[in-house]
Parts: structure tokens; sequence; C-alpha cells
């Protein structure tokens, strides 16, 4: 038997998620949202996923993303060679910026 099969993946509770994330210094799908929130983003680009979201398993990469959408709408999951334009802001838009 595989480690797999002997330890199949399980799909964690938010708490879990939570807990293991801050224990790793990362975030958590809603972590990430809810702090592009509030910091009025224009746009939330995820990237970095763990293992555990592959297909197949109990949660997959659509979960986190709906997950993140429902909190900010503008989401989107990096994926290899994405490319990303970010225009630069002028002057006058940064003094007026909050």
């Amino acid at each position: 038997m595989t480690r797999r099969q002997k330890h199949p993946l399980r799909a964690l509770t938010a708490e879990e998620q939570a807990e293991m994330a801050y224990q790793r210094l990362h975030s958590t799908s809603t972590m990430a949202a809810q702090v592009a929130l509030g910091a009025g983003v224009k746009q939330l680009i995820m990237t970095h996923f763990s293992p555990r979201y592959a297909p197949g398993n109990a949660i997959a990469l659509d979960d986190l993303l709906k997950e993140a959408r429902s909190i900010f709408p503008n989401t989107i999951m990096a994926y290899d060679f994405l490319t990303q334009e970010i225009p630069r802001r002028r002057a006058a838009e940064l003094a007026i910026a909050p």
C-alpha cells in the first residue's frame, strides 16, 4: 500500500485549515480574500497551492476559488507562466488614494 492509501486525505474544517496555514506562515483562500478586500485592491491573484487540492481530492482548487470569490469577487487563480500587467500609477492618483 502507498502512504496515500494508508492515510487518505480528508477535507479539513475551516478552523483546521486556518491553524495549519498559520503554523506554516501561509493563508487560506478566505484569509487572502479578506486581506484583499480590506486593502482595497482591484484584483486578487492566488498562487502557491498545496498538493492537497489536486484533482481527485476532497477539496479542489475550484472550491478555493469559489470561497475567495464569495468574499472578493475579482479573484483569479495563477497558473504556470501567467503574466499580469500592472499599470503604473501617476502621482495625481497616488495623492488621492485612500
